[in-house]
């Protein structure tokens, strides 16, 4: 049966494959001008039709109804009512069949190579669309995503997750994963029952398979939510599993928005480790930082002379040290007087 309709749906696209032009006239007639360089895209969604952008960048915009910073979705008010293109999903079907990069400039006929993996893993095209905001399509009426700065797109899943929330919200259990690897994991997340270099295996029973995203499982955990992970755990050189169990919070940093596990203490800092916001109400040590204030090491590590992403290794330089000691120790510079203040995450 699959054979048979991917014969079809192959014969579909050769018929039409010599001529998007009328897919970029339907184009042309629903999308909407936002500025001079991008236009929003119409997509029909339970019945009603949106208007969405893409930007890796912040916009500020009077045409803006909300965004969502994490992943830079832009929900646009509309100015025409047309009828939106319809989302399809990215089948392997649909890996076999040509499509088209369509937008008020290009015409660009393509393939899909892989699916959408991550909220910034974004699908990927044999030839790299030129711009963001453009449609991928087959079907002139239907797309299968709209492209990104990066050269690939966004697929239906994603627009319909940002489409479906009145506010952002992404799920938190205390960890930043590659895979379903735990790579680090947050000081500051109450009783955070993780350990660097687990393995997880399921979450609330989902098996962890290369299918199953662990990063969207994770994001879409309600906040409040008792949630059970197994794990794999090496210990002493033996390998055991584990099940652990976690309340799942609401997320403040990552994708696109900076990540220091500092964010959920609504402390602010910028690459050069300066605090440009305190909070003065907390009651673990991070209360004696004020704006201005600049980290000069914690646990006698200084993350900006470590290699690579400067918040990437202040999330590790935390990690490690509260693991070592139980607490943080920071060397602070104040308008040239340093001093020493101890931070305890979980509280003494």
């Amino acid at each position: 049966m699959r054979k048979l309709l991917l014969l079809f749906f192959a014969s579909f696209s050769f018929l039409w494959s010599y001529d998007f032009s009328y897919c970029q006239k339907h184009y042309h007639e629903i999308a909407q001008k936002f500025d001079k360089k991008n236009f929003s895209t119409p997509v029909f969604y339970k019945g009603k039709t949106y208007f969405i952008l893409y930007s890796q960048t912040p916009l500020k915009n009077k045409k803006i109804l909300r965004h969502d910073p994490f992943v830079g979705l832009y929900l646009i008010a509309p100015q025409k009512e047309v009828r939106g293109f319809v989302l399809r999903s990215v089948d392997e079907i649909a890996k076999e069949l040509q499509v088209s990069i369509i937008g008020p400039d290009f015409l660009i006929k393509t393939q899909i190579l892989q699916n959408q993996r991550g909220f910034l893993d974004f699908a990927k095209l044999k030839i790299k669309a030129p711009s963001p905001n453009l449609v991928i399509s087959n079907i002139c009426y239907q797309i299968y995503g709209i492209t990104t700065q990066e050269g690939g797109f966004i697929t239906k899943p994603y627009i319909e997750r940002f489409l479906s929330q009145e506010k952002p919200y992404y799920g938190d259990i205390g960890v930043r994963t590659q895979g379903n690897i735990v790579l680090q994991i947050d000081p500051f997340f109450p009783n955070n029952p993780f350990l660097p270099d687990d393995k997880i295996l399921k979450i609330q029973n989902k098996i962890a398979r290369k299918s199953l995203n662990v990063e969207w499982v994770i994001s879409n955990l309600k906040e409040g939510e008792r949630v059970r992970v197994l794990v794999e755990r090496k210990i002493d050189k033996k390998t055991i599993t584990k099940e652990l169990s976690v309340v799942a919070r609401a997320r403040y940093g990552g994708f696109l928005l900076q990540d220091s596990f500092l964010e959920s203490q609504k402390i602010g800092i910028d690459k050069n480790l300066k605090i440009t916001k305190g909070n003065d109400l907390l009651k673990n040590g991070l209360e004696n930082l004020q704006a201005g204030d600049r980290i000069l090491w914690i646990a006698r590590v200084n993350p900006l002379d470590l290699k690579g992403d400067v918040f990437d290794n202040l999330r590790e330089v935390l990690m490690r040290a509260y693991l070592r000691y139980g607490y943080l120790e920071f060397l602070v510079n104040r308008n040239g007087f340093q001093f020493f203040t101890k931070v305890y995450p979980r509280g003494q």
